[in-house]
C-alpha cells in the first residue's frame, strides 16, 4: 500500500487530496498545525481515530517552520509521496506579514526538500509542491486551471 504524507490536510486542498488518495486506497498521514483547538472540520467525514479503528488516514503534528518534526515524521511513517499543500495564504495577512509568509512558504518548503535529500537514493520520496495563488497577486485569467503533475 503507498503512503503519502499531507501537509496542511485540514486546508480546503489538504482534504481534497486526502480523500482523493484514500479512494485510492492509500495510507494517508496528514500533518498540521498545532493549535488550540483541532480544526479538522473539512476533514471530519474522513477521519476516525486511529487507535479506536483501523483506518488509512491518521492526523499528526507538524508544520513546516520545524525541521526536527518533520524528521520525526518522516522517520515515523516512510512514506512514498509529500503533498505539500501547507501555506500561509491569506492576502491581506501575506500582505501585512510579507516577510512571515515568505519564511514560511518558501524556507518551509525548503525544509521539506532538506529532510528529504537526507535520505539514501533508494528511499526518495517524490515531493508534490502546491502554493496558493492569493499571495502572488491579482489573478489575470478567469477560471484557473488546476495543474497537477504525475
Amino acid at each position: 500500500m503507498e503512503k503519502a504524507l499531507i501537509t496542511g490536510i485540514t486546508g480546503q486542498d489538504g482534504a481534497y487530496f486526502d480523500e482523493l488518495l484514500l479512494s485510492k486506497d492509500c495510507e494517508v498521514q496528514g500533518a498540521k498545525r498545532r493549535i488550540s483547538l483541532f480544526y479538522s472540520e473539512r476533514i471530519d467525514h474522513l477521519h476516525k481515530d486511529s487507535h479506536k479503528f483501523k483506518t488509512n488516514l491518521c492526523l499528526n503534528y507538524g508544520n513546516l517552520t520545524d525541521s526536527l518534526n518533520l524528521t520525526k515524521i518522516d522517520q515515523k511513517i516512510q512514506y512514498d509521496e509529500i503533498y505539500n499543500l501547507e501555506a500561509h495564504s491569506r492576502v491581506a495577512g501575506s500582505m501585512e506579514q510579507h516577510e512571515y509568509t515568505a519564511n514560511y512558504n518558501g524556507i518551509g518548503t525548503l525544509k521539506v526538500c532538506g529532510v528529504q535529500r537526507l535520505k539514501s537514493i533508494k528511499n526518495k520520496v517524490r515531493i508534490n509542491q502546491a502554493f496558493p495563488s492569493g499571495p502572488f497577486g491579482k489573478i489575470q485569467k478567469i477560471p484557473l486551471k488546476r495543474i497537477f503533475w504525475n
